[in-house]
This record gives C-alpha cells, structure tokens and sequence, in this order.
C-alpha cells in the first residue's frame, strides 16, 4: 500500500467513524411540519372517497371551505378528532363498535401530535374498509411531497374531510342531541372558569326560544366564539377568528363541529391560564331540539368570563407536566375497573410471581401499555366490539405524559367494556397521594393490568412462544434495517435448527442480544446502556416477552439517535411456535449484531 492509499484508507476509516458516532450531524429525526401532515391529509381524503364511491355516493361535496387564518396545531388537532368521532358514528352505524377520542389536552400541542392523529385516522380508515370488505392499500400508496403549507391549510383540509364524511352518516349523522350533549360540556368548562376566577353571582338561563333551526343555533355559537375571541384578546393571546353564518342550509353536524371549535379556544384559555378540569360527557340525554342547543349557547355566552380586569387567577403551567405520580393514579383506576369486571364475570384471578426487571423508564411503560391495549383488542373482538388500531412507538423520546395519554385510552377502552358512554376525565385521579412514585412503580401496575387482562381473556391472554416469536421477528426487521442504514454488507451464517430449547435458553440468548446492542448503542453516542437484571429460576414465555420489550426499546432509541425515520411493517401472528423457532431467530439477531460489530471493527 503506497501513502496515497493509506492516507485514503485512513481518511475512510475517520469519516466512517465519525458517520456512525455522531448523532447530531445526521441523526436528529426533525419534527413533523405542516408539509408532512397535510400530505396525510390527501391520503385519508382518497380513502374518504374511497369509501364513498364504495358505499354508492356520487353526490358532489357542495359546501366550499373558505381559506383559513390563525389556525395553531391545537385547533388543527381539535379538527381531527372531530373526524375520529364521526370514524366512530360510522362504525356503531354499521354495528362495529365504537372507538375512543382522546380528551383533548390542556397544553401546547405541537405539529408531531397532530401529524401521529392524522395518521390514527388514516389506521381507522384502513380498519374500516377491512370491515367492509374494501380493503385495497395499493390505491393509497403514493406519497405527494407538499412545501409551504401551514396549519390553516391543514385545517382547511380536514374540514374538507369531515364534510365529505358527512355524507356516509347520512341521516344517522349528528343529531340535535348530539349537540346539546357538547354544549352540556360547554357550559360546565365555562362555569369552571368562573369558579376558578372567584366570579359569583346567579346568572339565569335564557328563555328558551321555539321553532328555530341549525342556521340559528350556528349563529348562537359563533355568537359564543365572539365572547370568547374577547376574553383570549384580553389574555394578551393570539385571537381565534370570528365568522359568519352562510347564506346556506346549515346541519347539526356542522354546529357540533362549530361548537368543537368553540370548546378548543376554551381548552386555549385553560391552558393561558394553567389550570386543567375536563368535563365528562352527559351519559344519557333525552331528545333535543335546535332550540334546547341555543339555550345552553346562549346561556354559555351569558356566563363566559371576559378576562377585563388587570388581576387574574392563573398557575405556572409547568405543574401541567404528567409525572408517574399522575400516571400510577390512573392505574390505580384502571385496576379498580378490571377488577370489577372480574368480580362480575365470576372469574377467579389466579396472580402469578411478577419478574420485574430493573431499568424502567417511561419508554418501558409505554410499550407496556400498547401491549395491554393489544390484550383489549383480543377482548373486544371476542365480546363482538369490533377491533381497534395499534399504537406503535412514536419514533421520539418518549415522556411521562405520552405515556399517561396512552394509559387514558386503555382507561377509555375499560369504560366501553363496561358498555357505558365513555367519560373523557374527572378530577378523581388523586396524584399528590402517589407523587413518589417512579416509572418502576408504574411498569409494575402496568404488569399487573396486563394479568388482569389475561384473566378476562383465559387462556387466549397469556403469552405463549409464538407471541414471542412474532416481537423476534419484528425486531429482526428492525436490525436488518439498522445494517442497511450503517452500510453493513457482511454476511450473516445461517443457523441450524436445534429442537428442545426452553424459555431459559430464550432468555440467556435474550441478555447475549442486549450486550451487544449496547456495545452499538455506546459507540453511536447512547451512554445509558444499564442492562437489566437477570433473576435466575424457571422463565415462563411471558418473562421472555418483557426481556425482549427491553431490545424494541433500545432498538427504537438507537434509530432515532441515528436518524432512521422508517418505520418497519407488522408481522402476522403465526402459531404453533416453540421455544426452539424462538431461539433460532434470536440467534439470528445476534448474528446480525455482530456482523455490524465485525464490519466496523475490520474496516
């Protein structure tokens, strides 16, 4: 080898080194922008039309969008779930059961939310037409790069959406008590904020006006929107925009979309002012009429307070942070409920020793919960509920109130067990009870759900090897993706098949794995590498299952330090498995660890 050469071969080894050591150059994943989710926007439009053209409409969609101004990620994700709900409509429609809306946060929501609910709706849709027997994903394929957007295009492009869905709820779509249940709401968010500003004093509620229609009780809520744009002015916040009734035949759909929007700048001012207090639905609600609607709206108008004055009631917004202290709260529900429902099936809940493993952090738990979800979905079907979509791993650190968030839906999914209309929240979660509580203390009553699950489902719940075998192979995926990213060509030896493998032999192979991923961690910058704790004694496949949640965690970190934003697709649950197929893929893994190891360390 002349100087040239060495110096070329040195130069490759440095940069190469420096290519897989530092994160910050090319490993920072950007957020998700205006561009990225309105480019959702048209994937779920085509599946509307989709669906549409499917279920025989053909009718235009008459009503145009104006252009949008002032529109935040918050109102944005506000419009969205207004489509889940009426996702949901649809599907109790037609007997599939309804899903659940998350209750909207009292915080600042940033653009990766609203882009991850655009692409829950998107798994909706996708379910839906499975339902129906439609399914066809190669129609919804192509991705069409957008630039320039901003939130009041995506806006705009939501309501677009949700008016073309109007047409597939037809005459079973919202109704006037459907509004009147959202007003019920509003006047209790609007009260709040009276008793939280001290403001006393009975103010009546109006007379209820006769013979009026949805034009006037869209008029009564933009009316309300009026008082509210006021108070935000007076706040010194950025003011919602005020509109105008069309010239047209307004629907009960469109004045609960209406008063959607309304309860979204309350949620604004909530947040302005650091307070929190979600009202529950009204379970059970007589039939309405549009002129019980403007009541409550205009009585809302009456009571919403102006914010005039220089002295204001508000919190620092940082104790709106979840903590496991919050999150331990909401399990602690949680397992009220599932015991509940045990008691009332007559089911005998037989507990098992818990192996828990040390290293827990928010990321643990949350994959905990994603799989006790997955638990439900077995249930729910079992029950005839319909099935719901997956929660997959956002590819982000992940926080104590992602992970409260995900354990509110598991909450929400309970409540439809119990076929009851779900409650979005209450001020019962006690947290100061529990606010020494860590994400270790979490993981162990996500545990303990996750058992109590598998009582309500027998012997469909527990784990077996082929649960195992499907998260090994995924994972499998995950590394082969790893080894394109890091342009490791090295040959992998195949492994000969050995029968007699035990659950042991999957763990010990499972923490042989999780040594060599962090040798990989730590030289791409990833210095918290702890690795969990091995407890000898008699592993059961569910055991092997937790260890090897530990490798998807530390697979999911390792990707976004790396900036891999490609996701990989599910597997298909395959059964019959053993230990010993378990064992032959995991060696797999290993050796495709070690062949990145090998590249790296040879070149």
């Amino acid at each position: 080898m002349n100087s040239r050469q060495r110096i070329v071969s040195f130069l490759i080894i440095i940069l190469s080194g420096f290519f897989f050591q530092t994160s910050e150059v090319w490993g920072h994943i950007n957020q998700k922008t205006p561009n990225d989710t309105y480019s959702k926007t048209q994937i779920i439009l085509n599946h509307v039309a989709y669906i549409r053209e499917k279920q025989g409409i053909d009718a235009p969609i008459t009503i145009e969008i104006p252009p949008q101004k002032g529109k935040t990620p918050g109102h944005v994700l506000k419009k969205s779930y207004e489509i889940l709900e009426k996702i949901s409509k649809f599907r109790v429609n037609n007997s599939y059961g309804p899903i659940t809306i998350p209750p909207f946060p009292t915080r600042e929501i940033t653009p990766d939310e609203v882009y991850e609910s655009t692409q829950r709706i998107i798994n909706e849709l996708e379910l839906l037409e499975e339902f129906l027997k439609i399914s066809n994903l190669e129609l919804f394929n192509r991705k069409v790069i957008f630039i320039e957007k901003t939130p009041n295009d995506v806006y705009r492009a939501l309501w677009q959406i949700s008016v073309a869905f109007d047409t597939l709820l037809g005459v079973r779509g919202f109704t006037p008590t459907d509004v009147y249940a959202q007003t019920q709401r509003l006047l209790g968010e609007v009260n709040f904020l009276r008793q939280q500003q001290g403001i006393g004093g009975y103010v009546p509620k109006p007379k209820k006006l006769k013979g009026k229609h949805p034009n006037h009780a869209l008029a009564s809520s933009y009316k309300l929107l009026n008082k509210i744009i006021l108070a935000e002015k007076n706040l010194w916040m950025n003011p919602a925009a005020s509109k105008k009734v069309p010239l047209r035949v307004i629907t009960p759909t469109e004045v609960y979309d209406s008063v959607g929007e309304v309860l979204a700048e309350i949620q604004r001012i909530k947040f302005r002012l650091g307070i929190e207090h979600i009202i529950p639905i009204v379970k059970e609600i007589s039939q309405k009429t549009p002129d019980d609607v403007i009541q409550n709206l205009e009585w809302a108008a009456l009571l919403m307070p102006e914010f005039n004055t220089f002295q204001i009631k508000q919190r620092n917004r940082k104790h709106m942070q979840r903590t496991p202290a919050h999150v331990y709260a909401l399990t602690e529900k949680i397992i009220k409920e599932l015991e509940r429902l045990r008691v009332e099936k007559n089911i005998k809940h037989t507990s098992r020793e818990r192996k828990i493993f040390s290293k827990k952090e928010p990321k643990h738990v949350f994959i905990k919960t994603t799989e006790c979800l997955e638990k439900l979905n077995i249930y729910r079907k079992h029950i005839g509920l319909g099935e719901i979509t997956k929660v997959h791993h956002p590819l982000r650190e992940i926080t104590p109130n992602e992970v409260y968030e995900t354990m509110f839906r598991l909450y929400q999914e309970i409540q439809l067990l119990k076929n009851e209309n779900i409650i979005q929240e209450k001020d019962v979660f006690n947290f100061e009870t529990f606010k020494e509580k860590t994400s270790m203390d979490v993981f162990t009553q996500a545990l303990q759900i996750s058992q109590l699950l598998d009582t309500l489902l027998g012997s469909k719940g527990e784990y077996t090897p082929s649960d195992v075998f499907v998260k090994v192979v995924l994972i499998r995926k995950e590394f082969v993706l790893l080894r394109e990213r890091l342009g490791v060509s090295t040959d992998v030896e195949n492994f000969q098949f050995e029968e007699g493998k035990t659950p042991k032999d999957n763990m010990e192979k499972a923490f042989e794995i999780l040594k060599l991923l962090n040798q990989i961690r730590s030289r791409s910058g990833i210095f918290e590498n702890e690795l969990p704790k091995y407890r000898q004694g008699k592993p059961l496949p569910e055991d092997v299952f937790n260890i090897v949640d530990y490798i998807i965690a530390d697979i999911i970190e390792l990707k976004m330090t790396l900036g891999i934003t490609q996701y990989v697709e599910d597997v298909e649950f395959v059964s019959e498995k053993t230990p010993s197929h378990v064992y032959e893929q995991m060696e797999l893994l290993k050796r495709l660890l070690e062949s990145i190891i090998y590249q790296y360390s040879h070149e």
